[in-house]
């Protein structure tokens, strides 16, 4: 899939999601758009640019049904054979022959699960920030794409962690919600705990590879004190039980790259 403006994926992600609207269906972007959009300051670091090629959500299970009439009525093709079989949580869809849009129905699925219910739907147009950082975090073995998007997010909000640096744009108080969301997930799940506490350290040391000055120190000040709040969580019995195994056992699933 070749690269895509950044401007005309956001206008047709836009329209999809009016669409959806007046149908009432609850979609959100998320992945490299959905940062994009939520990350003000960390599009404009050189260094976090990237390219972009396809459309990826997550809706809501309720009114998902309607989704193929939303995709249809923008003028994007549906995937017959992918949709039949995997239409319960997934759906594809394809704009001009090459562009893929990849539609997550209830839950966000990779490496690990992310349930998601109406309080995906607390911001307009993507995934709120805490899920948005979540679905970077839960990749067991970030590739550069990823480093680039969760520094990007990072520059932008400080997820309520206490780093005391300054210039979180969009957050306006809301950061204690999302760290709630983060911790919540990390301290009921040891897996996800364990796929989360890695992939921050691999940040950290993108941090120290691609950014400088002012921006390091507020990325690497916000990925050590998200680190240190999701440490002091609490921890669900389930949690512990976990923790007794630890990484003797798989604690993650490999995710399945979807093309056409």
């Amino acid at each position: 899939m070749s690269t895509r403006p950044i401007g005309e994926l956001v206008g047709l992600a836009d329209a999809l999601i009016e669409e959806a609207e007046r149908r009432k269906v609850g979609l959100r972007l998320l992945g490299g758009v959905a940062v994009w959009l939520s990350s003000p300051t960390g599009r404009a670091v050189h260094s976090l640019q990237r390219g972009y090629n396809d459309l990826d959500f997550v809706a809501v299970r309720k009114g998902s049904g309607a989704l193929p009439a939303v995709f249809a009525t923008c003028g994007w093709e549906a995937d017959a054979r992918f949709n039949t079989l995997h239409g319960k949580t997934r759906l594809l869809f394809f704009h001009g022959g090459d562009l893929q849009a990849d539609i997550f129905l209830g839950e966000f699925e990779q490496c690990h699960k992310l349930d998601i219910g109406q309080a995906v739907l607390r911001v307009p147009r993507t995934m709120p920030p805490a899920e948005l950082l979540l679905t970077k975090l839960q990749i067991r073995q970030p590739n550069e794409k990823d480093i680039t998007d969760t520094l990007s997010l990072l520059l932008d909000h400080d997820f309520g962690a206490g780093s005391g640096a300054q210039g979180a744009a969009g957050d306006d108080g809301a950061g204690a919600r999302e760290l709630d969301t983060i911790r919540r997930v990390t301290g009921s799940d040891w897996g996800w705990y364990a796929t989360c506490v890695d992939s921050l350290a691999v940040m950290r040391t993108g941090a120290e590879r691609l950014l400088a000055g002012h921006a390091q120190a507020t990325a690497i000040a916000r990925i050590d004190a998200l680190a240190s709040a999701i440490e002091a969580t609490p921890k669900s019995i389930g949690w512990r039980f976990r923790a007794t195994i630890g990484r003797r056992m798989a604690w993650y699933e490999e995710p399945e790259e979807v093309n056409r």
